[in-house]
């Protein structure tokens, strides 16, 4: 019985993996693709990852392929428009046109130019807009690298000139002329201002220049006056104290008389005027002194016996003091002969030379007001002037040479547009033709043999039958044998 037990569990494996074949095999047919192992499988995964990615370019071409569409739309309609504007141009331009004509042609201009705008504003695609100041970068490789991307310029219509430029009525035009021959007037008057400026600050720098120079050298003809003044105090203050010694044995008179010619010999020596002055007050001091001390030596009863020793004391003691009071005096006076001192001239000079540089740097500020202004007065009239005008014969003939800069701007335009679309339809063209060999490629591997297939089908089912008659036999076997046993 043991043997009958274990030849049913072998068939009945045998069984359950054959109806698993068979299960298996159908799957397979059913669905047309094979099982793959796993080195098949990573190139199934890899290549189906490149298909979505071709998948994907494909879209954003597309995409792309609509903006340029609605742009070149929106490009013929301002190509049109702007010839529109160009025959009115050419019809304002022309001799005999009558105010009301004039003014006529200028309002449909206008409105012309403001429906120029609106389509450029108009040609957007999911906020895509070429016909602004964007261009479109499209994916249509599967790198991350430029050779992978397709850059499609735009046309920047806000840059035409009847877009960027004002269009006005006439009659705001006229009014918008005057105010600008105003702004140009007072541009005129601040460059008048700034060349007056200018100058004054160039005198005004010459005159900081000047006088600080005279003052320096006021001060240092100044400085030397002193020193030759005091020099010339001294040359007296000696002569008086050596005429003293020499002369004290003489008595009070032979030494009084020996200094006044000392000091007066000093003073004939002096020339110019400071030392002059100087000596002049110092020989008044000093002949005073020995007066003096002489009188009091005779009123002492001493004057025959005195050596001159009281008198020299007294006239050195009175020249030291003196001496700087002297010399002071003969720099700072005026002489007989009117010389001005030079200590006089230096300090006028100083601040004349404060009063030139305060000049000069309000003349500075002045000059860069006046250029301030005159830059902003240029920019006023410039921005009244721009505004295109076709009412007079002269401003329709400078709108013509506007427009067809403008009509030249938009063809190119149209044509780059136009080069952009067949490249990015030969760009959709590949990454089809790219996406449909991967998938070919994919399909080829995951495509079973659907005759093999059919044949290992009919094997199997064959063996199911045996397995399946195998079992029924076995199973009446085994119900003989129980009936032996019974």
């Amino acid at each position: 019985m043991s043997g009958l037990t274990s030849l049913s569990s072998t068939l009945t494996s045998a069984v359950n993996e054959t109806q698993a074949k068979i299960n298996t095999t159908q799957t397979q047919l059913a669905a047309d693709k094979k099982i793959l192992d796993p080195a098949q499988q990573g190139v199934v995964t890899r290549l189906t990852a490149q298909v979505e990615g071709f998948a994907a370019a494909k879209s954003n071409i597309t995409q792309a392929q609509s903006v340029i569409s609605v742009a070149q739309t929106g490009l013929a309609a301002i190509s049109d428009m702007l010839t529109q504007m160009q025959s009115m141009a050419t019809k304002a331009s022309s001799a005999g046109v009558t105010a009301s004509d004039a003014a006529s042609y200028q309002a449909t201009f206008a409105s012309l130019a403001t429906q120029v705008k609106t389509l450029a504003t108009g040609a957007s695609v999911n906020g895509a807009n070429v016909l602004g100041s964007q261009n479109l970068s499209v994916q249509t490789g599967l790198e991350s690298d430029v050779s992978s991307r397709t850059a499609v310029m735009g046309v920047d219509i806000n840059k035409l000139s009847v877009v960027s430029g004002t269009v006005n009525s006439a009659a705001t035009n006229t009014a918008n002329a005057a105010l600008a021959a105003t702004a140009l007037t007072a541009k005129t008057t601040a460059d008048t201002a700034k060349t007056t400026a200018d100058t004054a600050k160039t005198t005004a720098d010459t005159n900081v220049t000047t006088t600080a120079a005279t003052a320096s050298a006021s001060a240092t003809a100044a400085a030397t006056a002193i020193t030759n003044a005091e020099a010339a105090a001294t040359t007296v203050k000696t002569g008086a104290e050596g005429a003293t010694v020499d002369n004290g044995a003489g008595g009070s008179a032979a030494t009084v008389t020996a200094i006044k010619a000392a000091t007066a010999a000093a003073v004939a020596a002096a020339t110019v005027g400071a030392e002059r002055d100087a000596a002049t007050a110092l020989k008044t001091v000093i002949d005073n002194a020995a007066d003096a001390q002489a009188a009091a030596n005779v009123t002492a009863g001493g004057a025959a016996l005195d050596d001159g020793t009281s008198i020299m004391t007294a006239v050195t003691a009175a020249a030291t003091a003196g001496a700087i009071t002297a010399a002071a005096a003969g720099a700072t006076t005026t002489t007989t002969n009117t010389d001005t001192t030079d200590a006089t001239a230096a300090t006028a000079a100083v601040p004349a030379a404060a009063t030139a540089a305060t000049v000069a740097t309000d003349a500075a500020t002045a000059a860069t007001a006046a250029a301030t202004a005159s830059t902003l007065a240029a920019a006023t009239a410039a921005s009244l002037t721009t505004a295109i005008d076709i009412s007079t014969a002269a401003g329709a003939q400078a709108a013509l040479d506007i427009l067809t800069n403008d009509l030249s701007t938009v063809s190119s335009g149209q044509s780059t547009l136009s080069a952009s679309a067949v490249g990015l339809a030969a760009q959709s063209t590949m990454a089809d033709g790219l996406k449909i060999n991967l998938q070919n490629t994919i399909d080829s591997i995951q495509k079973p043999d659907q005759a093999a297939l059919q044949i290992k089908l009919t094997q199997l089912n064959n063996q199911s039958t045996v397995n399946f008659y195998l079992i029924s036999q076995m199973n009446t076997a085994s119900q003989a044998v129980l009936s032996l046993f019974r």
